[in-house]
Formats: structure tokens, sequence, C-alpha cells
């Protein structure tokens, strides 16, 4: 698998061999739509186009906007962020 990094899991309490998602979901009253992806990558001094999760998360807002999607707030965890 290409791209497969090492992340600690909190559940297991040890470091396991997986991809770390950025997602973003359109929800609606009875279903979930998936609107966009990035996969976060940890940050290595060779690797020069290194973006955090923060950054990840506002490219997707970002691509929501643009495409016009309706939305008036972005959930994340651990927190909920209002847009005005």
């Amino acid at each position: 698998m290409e791209q497969v990094e090492l992340f600690y899991d909190n559940n297991i309490y040890r470091n396991v061999l997986a991809h770390q998602p950025m997602t973003s979901l359109l929800v609606s009253k009875d279903t979930h739509f998936p609107k966009g992806f990035r996969l976060y990558k940890k940050y290595k001094e060779d690797v020069p186009e290194f973006k955090t999760k923060i950054h990840l998360a506002k490219e997707l807002v970002k691509e929501a906007y643009l495409r016009a999607i309706n939305f008036n707030c972005v959930i994340s965890i651990p927190g909920i962020f209002l847009l005005k």
C-alpha cells in the first residue's frame, strides 16, 4: 500500500501502520455524502510540501465553498466551529 506511515493509535496504545485521512461530508437529515478528501502525512524534513491537519481542513472548507456547497458550520474533532 502506498503512502502508509506509522501513527499512534490511542485506542490500543501503540503505533500502527495506516493512512490518516481528512474528509469532508455533507450531512443532511437522513444521509451523509462524502465531498472531499485529503491524506495527512507526517512532517519530514526532506518533504517540502508538508501541510498541517488544520491547513488540510481549511483546504476542504474552501473547496466546499468554491463548489457552492451550502453549509453553516464545520465540525471538527474535538470541537465545533460555527461560520458566519
